[in-house]
Order: C-alpha cells, then sequence, then structure tokens
C-alpha cells in the first residue's frame, strides 16, 4: 500500500523528513519497502507563459512561441503541440539550449550501408 505524507498529515502531525518517518514506522511493525518523491528529476523544470504563438515559417504543422520564464527577455521554442494556447502555461528544461538538428539518412540509405560486402 502507498501512503503519502500529506495524506498523513491529515491524521498526525508530523514535521519531520521522510526517511526519519519510515524508520519509526518500520520500527513500529510497518515495514517501508520504498519513498518515492513524485518531485524527483523536476529540479531544472520551471514553467513559462506563451506571450505570443506565431506559424513556423518552414513548416505548416510547427509553432514558434514565446514564453516569459520570468526573466528580462522572452525564451523562444518550437512546438508541434496543437493544445498550446496564449497565455497558458508550460512546462520547461532550465538551461536547455537548443542544438541544431543532425541530419539522418534514411532507414534504406543506412540499412544498403550495412549490408555492403568489401
Amino acid at each position: 500500500m502507498q501512503v503519502s505524507i500529506k495524506w498523513l498529515k491529515d491524521y498526525v502531525e508530523i514535521d519531520e523528513p521522510a526517511e526519519k518517518i519510515a524508520d519509526r514506522l518500520t520500527m513500529a511493525g510497518v515495514p517501508v519497502e520504498r519513498i518515492v518523491r513524485a518531485d524527483e528529476g523536476l529540479e531544472k523544470v520551471i514553467t513559462g507563459r506563451i506571450e505570443k504563438i506565431t506559424p513556423h515559417p518552414d513548416s505548416d504543422h510547427l509553432l514558434v512561441c514565446q514564453l516569459n520564464m520570468g526573466c528580462a527577455e522572452l525564451t523562444q521554442i518550437v512546438t508541434g503541440a496543437s493544445n498550446v494556447r496564449e497565455g497558458s502555461y508550460r512546462p520547461r528544461r532550465h538551461g536547455r539550449r537548443s542544438a541544431p538538428r543532425r541530419q539522418r539518412r534514411s532507414r534504406r540509405a543506412s540499412c544498403a550501408a550495412s549490408h555492403r560486402t568489401a
């Protein structure tokens, strides 16, 4: 059974970290198998408000969005999502840089190159 600390706080007063609570429960005869942190891996994720959306100049299905992430200047992202709206909030990994997209060889060309005999 999984129990959230938030749920436990509805019934008992708790001001200790999850590890300490797990130790106390185990010592009381309620074994704790693991501690799951819902926010694990989200340290670098921040939300931004979409200020402006324009169609991508080189694509029919991509959109260019200007995000206000609390900085002096807006951050530009390109998305294929159809559910973005001006004024909505979207998560973004902080510090992410757009890298130029690598040219990909077609699967047929890749397979043909790997099956060549010398």
